[in-house]
């Protein structure tokens, strides 16, 4: 009788043992859970700020394009052409007018995805961007992508006139130009709206 009731109890201690076990355990794994959908809102964070500073810069570089400037993709970065020989560097780079407004395209594009994660992060993120200080608010970047967007748009007229003869190109830059401006508006409308 006696070892009968040993086992009772034992059986008895392994089964609240266990249920502790699995409590801890889903304890543990909640708080995992949490520590990972903190870590990825902070990798997301970070990779939009690096993002971000690349289409900053890509701005800034379209702003200082001059009359009859060129721009060039080098290793996926854009750059203004100041080779003495224009045709010949471009034509041995297999970078052509067309690569060029492709990349621009693609920046345009881009360039709304960006607005749209900077906006949801202010959402999802804005008690613990906060709480960990960062550099640049939602608001403070948006105000700054205007403002080079705003800019780049000066560049763009340039190489409007560069490529004047060719108005396949003028065209596509016209659409580009329309783009930009209507980016600017959207980013003045969703900070009176956030305001």
């Amino acid at each position: 009788m006696e070892k009968s009731k040993k086992k009772e109890r034992s059986s008895n201690n392994e089964t609240m043992n266990e249920e502790t076990n699995s409590k801890e355990f889903e304890k543990k794994e909640l708080l995992n859970k949490e520590t990972e959908n903190e870590t990825n809102d902070f990798k997301r964070i970070e990779n939009v700020n690096k993002t971000y500073d690349d289409y900053i810069l890509n701005l800034k570089i379209i702003s200082k394009l001059r009359d009859n400037d060129k721009l060039s993709i080098q290793n996926e970065e854009l750059t203004i052409d100041y080779s003495y020989v224009p045709f010949l560097s471009r034509f041995f780079r297999d970078d052509s007018r067309i690569h060029t407004i492709n990349y621009l395209k693609k920046l345009d594009v881009e360039l709304n995805g960006l607005i749209e994660n900077i906006m949801s992060i202010d959402n999802e993120c804005n008690k613990k961007l906060k709480e960990n200080k960062i550099k640049e608010s939602s608001t403070d970047k948006l105000l700054n992508l205007s403002y080079n967007l705003s800019l780049s748009l000066a560049g763009l007229q340039k190489l409007r006139i560069t490529y004047s003869n060719d108005d396949y190109i003028v065209s596509l830059l016209e659409i580009l130009i329309g783009n930009f401006e209507l980016k600017i508006r959207k980013i003045s409308e969703l900070l009176q709206l956030h305001s």
